[in-house]
């Protein structure tokens, strides 16, 4: 038996430092965040300097003693073990850099997360030896990360400033509360964290899923039972963390700690982002007044609709089609995951498919078994539809690489994050967007001038390139452009980011005006037709709209080499290296024939995966 320690007792953080803790299957794992560490830390030290016989209080430590089975002598934590770890881990740092007094001995300060000692990890092991853990050794549970990072904040923190160990051990303390041993551990939980609901609705959920009296009265099929959902559960929680397979289901980020109530929320078909709650009260209504066989049916039944969400999810994700048409659906906001899904249970696989085409085919306005209509929009009356069909355009032309018999897939953990937003960017730029800052106006001169240059050289100029515009431009340029330096004329005194005058503005304007003069001349298309449109993000629109087709081909290509994580799409990529051209004959501008054969693949595309089934019947 432990040492007992009276309830509601302030209990000083080194009367702990004896004790073994399990940390439950129906708990979350370890997830305080670097911001969390440092405050815990700053509060703890600006205690120590206004301390005047007082004590730092940390929240209630929840524990109920295990008195038989394999943790028998722990202490299981039902609440309180998110401080509770980071105190060891403050511990861990200090002992490895011999801070503690020689009579403090960590050898029986123990914690253990159950899911985690299951699955073959040993975080005892990890959190006694976590000075010496690499980040990629980290990575092989979520709860390990999220430790690896918090030990690394105490080693930052404690390189500005030092921890009282004396405060520390004596003075910081939590409020032990040790619960009747009759009591089930998984409704103090939830009893006690109702107050908390904003922040720990899946916890709750977990907790009722948990509960002893599901499953019998056999303590060892209570516990296989409970750490066989605990086990699954990480493992849709660690699905739904991958950002390919979040961002294909979704165009938010998750706002919940915990990614597995986004699935509780379809279930439970909640509606008002504002009710916090919504998905705990379902379930607990479902489950609240049951007892012995009829609990255990009705658990079993909802812990399978959660199972089988994640299932038909993963297999979306899985099946290269069903990725395509899913994927391009959420992406353009025409569908809604729940509808899909209630779709899909009401349907064969064929059918689904089907529909999803259907669907597909409407949102590109595809009503004839014919592409044509595409020729006459515009980027003024038809923007949206035209960012749809880029989009689909991209997500088919992914799919066609291969590499050592791999499918590439359109990326939508890139497309969708909330962060990046998506516009049509003119090949052949319009002279539109005024730059007005000592830094835009730098870059511009500098690109432009050296394609000039490179023109100016050129023996076999294209005819549609006047080369005595080109002469007359460079020499005009010359008077505001110091090319050796590459500084400009009347503002090398400002800072990059500040605004030029607007007399100067007006002087470069004119050769600006005159370099997209010159090449205006050799674009013979429809400026605002989708042959002179591609996809592309916002923030890389903004650095090339006010560019000529030469000089932005040559940024996207420096993003390319930089291996950026800035995505570029790949349809927008190939059209400024010509890849839809039939026979490109130079790369200074984007001509006729350039947005002809790039309007042909576009048909070729949309004809192939949407219409071919209804050319075929025709």
């Amino acid at each position: 038996m432990s040492e007992q320690i009276a309830n509601d007792k302030l209990v000083p953080v080194k009367d702990l430092l004896n004790k073994k803790f399990l940390i439950p299957s129906y708990q979350r794992g370890y997830r305080w965040t670097c911001r969390q560490v440092n405050d815990l830390l700053d509060d703890i030290l600006e205690f120590s300097k206004n301390n005047v016989d007082s004590y730092y209080c940390l929240q209630p430590l929840i524990v109920k003693e295990i008195e038989n089975g394999e943790y028998q002598g722990f202490w299981e934590v039902i609440d309180g073990q998110q401080r509770l770890t980071t105190i060891h881990i403050i511990f861990s740092y200090l002992s490895f850099k011999e801070k503690l007094p020689v009579c403090i001995d960590l050898e029986n300060f123990e914690i253990r997360y159950e899911t985690r000692e299951q699955q073959g990890h040993s975080s005892a092991v990890f959190l006694k030896e976590i000075n010496e853990k690499s980040k990629p050794e980290s990575e092989n549970n979520v709860d390990f990360l999220h430790m690896f990072y918090a030990y690394n904040t105490i080693e930052k923190w404690c390189e500005i400033y030092e921890i009282n160990v004396g405060d520390l051990l004596n003075n910081v303390k939590f409020i032990w509360y040790d619960v009747n041993k009759e009591e089930d551990s998984h409704e103090v939980f939830a009893r006690f964290n109702m107050g908390k609901i904003q922040l720990t609705n899946a916890e709750l959920i977990k907790a009722l899923f948990l509960q002893q009296k599901n499953f019998g009265d056999h303590a060892e099929t209570i516990r296989r039972k409970q750490l066989e959902i605990a086990m699954e559960w990480d493992t849709i929680e660690l699905s739904l963390q991958d950002d390919d397979f979040w961002y294909f289901l979704n165009k938010k980020k998750c706002e919940t700690p915990t990614i597995i109530e986004f699935i509780f929320d379809l279930i439970s078909k909640k509606q008002e982002k504002s009710d916090k709650d919504h998905s705990f009260r379902y379930f607990y209504g479902e489950l609240k007044a049951k007892n012995g066989i009829q609990l255990s049916k009705d658990l079993h039944e909802e812990w399978m609709k959660v199972k089988n969400y994640h299932l038909v999810f993963r297999e979306w994700f899985e099946d290269d089609e069903l990725y395509q048409m899913v994927g391009f659906l959420i992406a353009a906001k025409k569908c809604e995951i729940s509808d899909l899904k209630i779709e899909y249970e009401t349907k064969s696989k064929v059918d689904f498919k089907t529909d999803l085409k259907e669907k597909i085919k409407n949102t590109l306005e595809l009503s004839k078994p014919k592409s044509d209509f595409i020729d006459g929009l515009s980027y003024d009356k038809n923007k949206e539809l035209i960012k749809n069909i880029l989009l689909w355009f991209n997500i088919k032309h992914t799919s066609l690489q291969y590499e050592n018999n791999k499918i590439y897939r359109f990326p939508f953990g890139y497309y969708n994050r909330e962060n990046i937003s998506w516009s049509l960017e003119h090949i052949h730029a319009q002279n539109s967007e005024e730059l007005k800052t000592k830094k835009e106006w730098e870059r511009w001169f500098k690109d432009h001038h050296g394609v000039l240059k490179e023109l100016q050289e050129k023996t076999n100029l294209q005819s549609e390139i006047d080369k005595k515009e080109v002469d007359k431009i460079i020499h005009e340029l010359s008077n505001f452009y110091d090319d050796e330096n590459e500084k400009l004329n009347g503002i090398s005194e400002l800072k990059d980011e500040q605004e030029i005058s607007r007399d100067i503005i007006d002087q470069y304007s004119k050769i600006k005006d005159m370099v997209f003069s010159l090449f205006d001349k050799c674009f013979h298309h429809n400026l605002h037709g989708i042959g002179n449109l591609a996809l592309l993000d916002s923030r890389s629109n903004t650095k090339l709209s006010n560019s000529i087709f030469i000089v932005k081909r040559q940024n996207i290509i420096d993003i390319d080499k930089a291996g950026s994580r800035i995505f570029v799409p790949p349809c927008t990529r190939y059209v400024f290296m010509k890849y839809f051209t039939k026979y490109p004959s130079q790369f200074y501008y984007w001509g006729k024939n350039d947005a002809d054969d790039y309007i042909k693949a576009i048909k070729v595309t949309l004809e192939a995966s949407l219409l071919a089934d209804e050319g075929k019947n025709k």
